[in-house]
């Protein structure tokens, strides 16, 4: 949905695309453009909505009254681009290549909206098929199942351990923290730059084992103090 944005704040923070956690599994984006305009979304379990409206004009009016950070923003704006809900939108692929064909981008697999991991595989999956191709075309020996899918499945792995800990409250307990280590804090924003097939890095390495065990000594931190 897109709002004219007349109260956008002034400074770094009308510029800066905001993710706010409203419930544990209900997340909102707010994305500002460069004509004045913000995209505003809400993203959550179906059941999240079972008592909302059922007009998506009269939806997106009520959702925006839930949170406050978008309630005095967004409640006279108007609206440039009619709502829209998708249902479904993450899906896996049995096979990501066969006779004649190989499987690139988000046709391998659509995480999530909020990591931007998309445009990861999109560029590094066009890449590694197409020199797999080349190979190929050339009458070289292919591993298609260890040089492609196994090696895709390393990064799509590591990025539905930060998209499940996003939904399951784990990553919540990180990013909010009030206590920040750096050297963690690096290892984990290098993963969400892209980097998932940084075998040095412990948090790709490990990282579903790592993200929930992190999230543990954060929240017994937290009782202690």
């Amino acid at each position: 949905m897109h709002f004219t944005d007349s109260k956008r704040p002034g400074g770094i923070d009308g510029n800066r695309i905001t993710v706010i956690v409203h419930e544990k599994r209900t997340w909102i984006w707010i994305i500002p453009f460069s004509n004045g305009t913000t995209s505003v979304g809400y993203v959550g379990d179906p059941q999240f909505y079972n008592s909302l409206p059922k007009d998506p004009v009269e939806l997106m009016r009520k959702l925006c009254d839930l949170n406050e950070n978008t309630s005095e923003r967004f409640k006279d704006e108007e609206m440039v681009m009619e709502p829209r809900s998708i249902e479904g939108y993450a899906i896996s692929t049995k096979k990501l290549y066969g006779d004649g064909f190989v499987l690139c981008g988000n046709a391998t697999e659509f995480l999530d909206p909020v990591f931007s991991s998309g445009v990861t595989f999109a560029m590094e999956s066009g890449n590694r098929a197409a020199k797999l191709v080349t190979a190929f075309l050339n009458d070289k020996s292919v591993d298609w199942e260890r040089d492609y899918t196994q090696y895709m499945l390393q990064g799509i792995n590591t990025f539905r351990s930060y998209v499940t800990g996003w939904y399951d409250g784990s990553l919540h307990d990180i990013f909010f923290s009030k206590t920040t280590n750096p050297e963690i804090k690096q290892q984990i924003c290098s993963v969400l730059a892209g980097y998932v097939w940084d075998l040095d890095n412990p948090f790709v390495k490990k990282h579903e084992q790592l993200l929930q065990t992190l999230s543990k000594v954060i929240r017994i931190e937290s009782t202690i103090e």
